[in-house]
C-alpha cells in the first residue's frame, strides 16, 4: 500500500512540475508577444516619423527657392534694380 502511495505521490509531483513548466512556457510565449507587438508600434511611429520628416526636408528647398524670390522682388521694388 505505501508503495501506491508513493508512486501516486511521485506521479502528481510529476503532473504539477509539467504544469508548471507550461504555465512558465505560456508567460514566455505571452511576454513574447508583447515585446513583438510593442516593437512593432514602436517601429510604425518611428516611420512615421521618418516619413514626416523626409517631407519636411523636401519641402525646404522649394521654402527657400519661394524666400528667395521673395527677396529679389523686394529688392527690385524697394531699389529698381533689376536682376
Amino acid at each position: 500500500m505505501k508503495s501506491n502511495v508513493g508512486s501516486s505521490n511521485a506521479g502528481s509531483y510529476r503532473i504539477t512540475k509539467e504544469n508548471l513548466a507550461m504555465e512558465k512556457d505560456l508567460e514566455t510565449k505571452k511576454l513574447s508577444n508583447t515585446v513583438r507587438n510593442e516593437n512593432t508600434q514602436l517601429r510604425q511611429r518611428m516611420e512615421e516619423k521618418l516619413n514626416l520628416l523626409r517631407e519636411q526636408t523636401n519641402l525646404q528647398p522649394l521654402k527657400f527657392s519661394t524666400l528667395k524670390e521673395s527677396l529679389l522682388r523686394d529688392l527690385k521694388n524697394r531699389f529698381f534694380i533689376d536682376f
